[in-house]
């Protein structure tokens, strides 16, 4: 990893490193430790965090993982769903008012997982969490600054929580999670643990996830309550179109207080530069932070292809992958509109990924553009 580990607005370069340490004890066991220190230079801050992993019961993948720090994110990485995710540096240009929303957190997670059979595998966690405003958030167009409680009018206010300041507070947070794979395939890697291959290959993924915050002893804890249900799947529909798609729908029971950085965002930050893990399950042309509604379902879909421009371009040292992107939601109980948004990427030589989107509700009403251009991290270093 390079000195120079992410790029964002309120902070500038985050430099630093990390590094893991490797003790197998014994066979069936593998422990690992993972510390990590950052400076920012704009802040002129130092972030940091230690992460511990026990591996047990290699035969039911037994995992135990306990880690803490004090550290700087954005609103939406805590509950951002980390399927198939990919490491990119992205460069990414929407329309309008453009926003980069974080804070700081000091916090400790314990979370448990393990197969209970074979395609049945239980997850667990637990965490406490102190969650501080930071300042320098601000939004702005592509060239000028702009006060966002001046600018934020055109949008809507109550279901956007980028034009406030959240109180500092503390989060006692527990939840579980039950994942079923009906036809898993299992191989064994290096450290003799079975690792299931097929997952959501030769069969859907379901997720079942529960987590609530209980308050503890002050008025100002965070206090609510999520049911969500996933699916999530690859299927190959002919050896020139593949399909991925990914399913949610959730319900809050509970809403008392959830902060900005608690709630899950039907479109997250709208930052033009960044490097860092991101699912390819995402809609992008929507209004920055916008959370989810209190009942709501969303359906992300991916076609690869090699059916458009590999007809036309056959050439062996530009190899070409092309996507077409199609994506939904809709608000349950909100008298809004569904949202409906489809684009096309095309990646070449694996690594430079270029896509356009459009969306809006009902497909043209308060529509939006935006364009994408990628580095997938992992191709660029096996080139260099």
């Amino acid at each position: 990893m390079g000195l120079i580990n992410d790029i964002t607005y309120p902070e500038g370069l985050w430099m630093g490193q990390k590094a893991s340490f490797i003790y197998q004890p014994i066979p069936d066991i593998v422990c690992t430790l993972t510390p990590a220190c950052y400076y920012t230079t704009k802040r002129k801050k130092v972030y940091w965090y230690v992460h511990s992993k026990l591996l047990y019961a290699p035969q039911r993948r037994g995992e135990l993982f306990l880690q803490g720090g004090m550290f700087n994110d954005d609103l939406d990485n805590e509950t951002l769903y980390r399927d198939e995710e990919e490491h990119l540096a992205m460069l990414y240009l929407s329309p309008g008012i453009s926003s980069s929303m974080r804070f700081e957190r000091t916090f400790v997670k314990l979370s448990h997982s393990i197969d209970l059979v074979d395609g049945l595998s239980l997850q667990l966690f637990g965490q406490w969490r102190r969650s501080t405003p930071v300042t320098g958030n601000k939004l702005w167009m592509l060239w000028n600054h702009v006060n966002p409680e001046q600018n934020w009018s055109a949008q809507d206010s109550l279901n956007s929580y980028t034009s406030r300041r959240f109180p500092i507070h503390e989060t006692a947070e527990f939840g579980s999670s039950i994942e079923w794979n009906p036809k898993p395939e299992y191989r064994t890697d290096r450290w003799g643990r079975r690792v299931d291959v097929a997952r959501g290959k030769t069969a859907p993924l379901f997720t079942l996830s529960y987590r609530q915050a209980i308050p503890i002893n002050k008025e100002r804890d965070s206090q609510f309550s999520f049911l969500g249900l996933t699916l999530r799947q690859r299927v190959a529909l002919s050896p020139h179109w593949a399909l991925r798609y990914r399913f949610e729908a959730g319900h809050y029971f509970d809403k008392t207080r959830i902060y900005p950085e608690e709630r899950i965002y039907f479109k997250g930050n709208n930052s033009s530069t960044f490097i860092s893990r991101r699912s390819p399950y995402a809609f992008f042309t929507p209004i920055a932070y916008t959370p989810v509604d209190r009942t709501f379902a969303r359906l992300n879909t991916l076609w690869d292809t090699d059916r458009f421009l590999n007809k036309f371009i056959h050439s062996q040292r530009v190899p070409l992958e092309e996507t077409l992107h199609f994506s939904a939601y809709w608000g349950v109980e909100q008298a809004r509109k569904p949202f409906f948004e489809m684009g096309y990427s095309l990646t070449l030589w694996r690594v430079l990924r270029l896509g356009l989107f459009y969306g809006g509700y009902n497909f043209y009403q308060q529509r939006g553009y935006a364009l994408r251009v990628c580095l997938r991290m992992a191709e660029l270093k096996h080139l260099l």
